[in-house]
C-alpha cells in the first residue's frame, strides 16, 4: 500500500469501526492540513483530536511511475481488542489512541495487511512515542504515528510535532 492511498483507506475503515468512540475523521488533504502530505485527523467523541501522520516504505521493486500493484495474502491477523472506555472518563490517553489504532487495523479484515506492530509494545518502546507499523504482503510498510493529541478546541500550534500530550 502506498502512502497516497493509505489515508483514504484508513479513514474508510475508521468510519466503519464499531462504537461511538469517533465523532469524525478527515484526511489531512480534506481538512486543509498542509504540514505533511499524508495522514488523518481523528476527532473522538470527547472532542479531542489525534493527528495520525503516515509515512510509507515501499517494496523495493515498486515503480511509482506505474499504477500500484495490490498484493493480497491470508487475512490471518488476530484482531486486537478495542481499548475499553476510550474517552469514557472524558479524557483520551495517548496509549489508548495507539491501542485503538492497532484495533482498527486488525479489525479491518484487509487481505493486504500481513501484520501490525504497536510501537509502545516493542522492546525499545517508549510511552511518549505512539504509533503503529502496518506490514503488507507486498513488502511495503506504513508507519502511522500519533503526531499530535490535542484536547477539545485546542490548537496544534502550541504542541511540537511528534510530542503529543499523554492525556487530553
Amino acid at each position: 500500500m502506498r502512502p497516497t492511498r493509505f489515508p483514504t483507506y484508513l479513514a474508510d475503515v475508521i468510519r466503519q469501526s464499531p462504537g461511538p468512540m469517533v465523532k469524525d475523521v478527515r484526511t489531512f488533504q480534506e481538512s486543509g492540513f498542509t504540514k505533511v502530505p499524508y495522514g488523518l485527523i481523528v476527532t473522538f467523541a470527547t472532542g479531542a483530536e489525534a493527528y495520525i501522520h503516515a509515512v510509507g516504505a515501499s517494496e523495493t521493486k515498486d515503480n511509482f511511475d506505474k499504477p500500484e500493484q495490490i498484493v493480497e495474502g491470508e487475512a490471518a491477523i488476530e484482531p486486537w481488542p478495542y481499548p475499553e472506555g476510550l474517552g469514557a472518563s472524558g479524557k483520551i490517553k495517548l496509549a489508548d489512541v495507539e491501542a485503538w489504532l492497532a484495533a482498527v487495523f486488525t479489525s479491518s479484515g484487509s487481505r493486504e495487511i500481513s501484520r501490525i506492530e504497536a510501537w509502545s509494545q516493542r522492546e525499545d518502546g517508549r510511552p511518549d512515542h505512539a504509533g503503529v507499523t502496518a506490514y503488507f504482503h507486498s513488502g511495503a510498510r506504513i508507519f502511522a504515528a500519533v503526531a499530535h493529541l490535542v484536547g477539545p478546541g485546542q490548537s496544534t500550534d502550541r504542541q511540537q510535532w511528534y510530542e503529543p500530550s499523554q492525556e487530553v
